[in-house]
C-alpha cells in the first residue's frame, strides 16, 4: 500500500472516530476521555492541571467557562454539571 493511500485511510478512520464521539458518546464518557488525556497516574490535580483540564474540556465540548465557574470547579462532577448546563442550552 502506498504512503498516500495509508494516510487517506487514517484520515477517514479519524473522521469516523470523531463522528462516533460526538454522536454516540455520552458527555460523561467524553469528559473521562479528556481527564485521561490530561491527568496521568503520577499527575496530581494542581493549578496547572486545572488550567489544562479547563482548556481541553472547552475544546472537546466547544464551550467556554466563565472565570467564576472555573474557580468553583473542584471535581469531575463539577465539570460534568457545568458541561450538561452548557451543552443542553
Amino acid at each position: 500500500m502506498s504512503g498516500l493511500k495509508t494516510i487517506k485511510i487514517l484520515i477517514n478512520i479519524s473522521k469516523i472516530c470523531i463522528i462516533y464521539e460526538v454522536n454516540f458518546m455520552t458527555n460523561e464518557e467524553r469528559l473521562k476521555k479528556v481527564f485521561i488525556s490530561v491527568i496521568d497516574e503520577d499527575n496530581e490535580w494542581d493549578s496547572l492541571t486545572h488550567v489544562q483540564l479547563t482548556i481541553a474540556i472547552e475544546r472537546e465540548f466547544n464551550i467556554k467557562f466563565k472565570t467564576a465557574e472555573i474557580i468553583g470547579i473542584n471535581s469531575f462532577g463539577d465539570f460534568l454539571f457545568l458541561i450538561k448546563q452548557k451543552v443542553e442550552i
